[in-house]
């Protein structure tokens, strides 16, 4: 199952526009995927019961024995834990967390997402835009 998705991601990188139009997220964010609560709602984590989540993600490269890119994506969206086939969808509408030259530099945009949309989460007067965009909520 996931061998088969292995080479269509290969097939993915190699085909990819790498400069899509992204909103400023206040970090190099590479994905071409919105970070707002509209498309990542948080759940209860599928992993670790009693915690909250909004993104659970999951990257493959272009080569797997002498990679040079790096692409993640993510493994839930809107709630609903992708399967092999859900992932494969969502890459064909090129959509994903964004394609880097480094493993270093994809952790890096891993440990940003999740910082993001935990920062969001814990102000309660701040809330997401459709854009992704950071917007103040007025509660008056």
């Amino acid at each position: 199952m996931w061998d088969s998705l292995e080479r269509k991601v290969m097939d993915f990188i190699e085909n990819i526009d790498p400069e899509p139009i992204r909103p400023d997220y206040g970090f190099n964010y590479k994905g071409t995927m919105d970070l707002s609560f509209d498309r990542f709602p948080e759940v209860g984590n599928i992993y670790e019961e009693g915690k909250g989540s909004n993104i659970l993600t999951k990257y493959d490269t272009d080569d797997l024995d002498n990679p040079t890119k790096w692409i993640l994506y993510p493994t839930m969206v809107e709630g609903k834990a992708l399967d092999s086939d859900g992932v494969d969808n969502l890459l064909h509408a090129n959509e994903h967390f964004g394609i880097y030259d480094s493993k270093h530099e994809m952790e890096q945009a891993d440990k940003n997402i999740h910082e993001y949309f935990e920062n969001v989460r814990n102000d309660k007067n701040k809330d997401l835009n459709i854009d992704g965009r950071i917007r103040t909520i007025d509660n008056g």
